[in-house]
């Protein structure tokens, strides 16, 4: 079902079905694989800063403002304080991340972004969690997000240990669009995070108290340890960090 043609598409919609115009700049050097061989051994900070180094005000970063979102905006605020956070609001997030996001905004006083849909949720009826939600709720708000910022570069928190997609994740990557996708503790335990939380005293998503450890949608989202309280298809991704997949 075709729910709009593209001449009365809303804002930004336009997005879904054309090439971002990522500014190239300083990037064109970059081989994948030398970099990703230099960083692997680096510290998550020290991979921030080559990040900044090489995309300065093309870098931007996005957060779910999930269970341990705190250690990526800590790590990443130390060293970039006014660099844009992204947050995709599906309109179906956890009220407890809403407010959550709002006191980390508070707390380290972020630059925060957020984008949504102008679509309004009760247009998809009972279309949840298939492609067209996935591209009505996140992607387009995404893609307008790096159009809108100019993004080069986007960092974000996944690790390797949190799907088998992700494990097959790179440090450094970059998609058909000519995006560079950072991943600055893609290499870390979760008992590294956990020490990284209690080093720097930073709290975890209320949700967390509950049971809860990976937290996105209402309906998609319950009481489990890791990946196991998603309900999210084989892949066990949200729709926004799979590999490989363009923006």
């Amino acid at each position: 079902m075709v729910l709009w043609d593209h001449n009365s598409l809303p804002y930004g919609f336009h997005l879904l079905f054309c090439n971002l115009n990522i500014p190239y700049a300083k990037i064109m050097k970059i081989n994948l694989d030398e970099i990703n061989l230099e960083l692997s051994p680096l510290h998550p900070s020290e991979i921030v800063q080559w990040a900044k180094d090489q995309f300065e005000n093309g870098l931007v970063m996005t957060s779910g403002f999930g269970a341990e979102s705190a250690v990526m905006i800590h790590l990443v605020t130390r060293i970039m304080p006014t660099v844009p956070i992204i947050l995709i609001d599906t309109s179906f997030l956890r009220p407890e991340t809403y407010v959550f996001a709002e006191q980390l905004r508070e707390h380290f006083g972020l630059n925060l972004k957020i984008y949504a849909s102008p679509i309004p949720p009760e247009d998809l009826g009972n279309q949840v969690e298939d492609k067209l939600y996935h591209e009505v709720r996140k992607i387009e708000p995404m893609r307008r997000a790096l159009f809108e910022l100019s993004a080069s570069a986007v960092m974000s928190g996944i690790r390797s240990d949190q799907t088998e997609n992700r494990a097959n994740s790179k440090i450094v990557q970059r998609d058909s669009n000519g995006l560079y996708r950072i991943h600055p503790i893609l290499t870390l335990s979760q008992r590294e995070v956990e020490m990284y939380m209690t080093l720097y005293d930073l709290p975890y998503h209320p949700l967390v108290k509950q049971g809860f450890w990976s937290i996105g949608d209402i309906h998609n989202t319950f009481p489990g340890k890791n990946r196991e309280g998603r309900k999210l298809g084989a892949s066990g991704e949200c729709g926004l960090n799979v590999p490989n997949y363009s923006i």
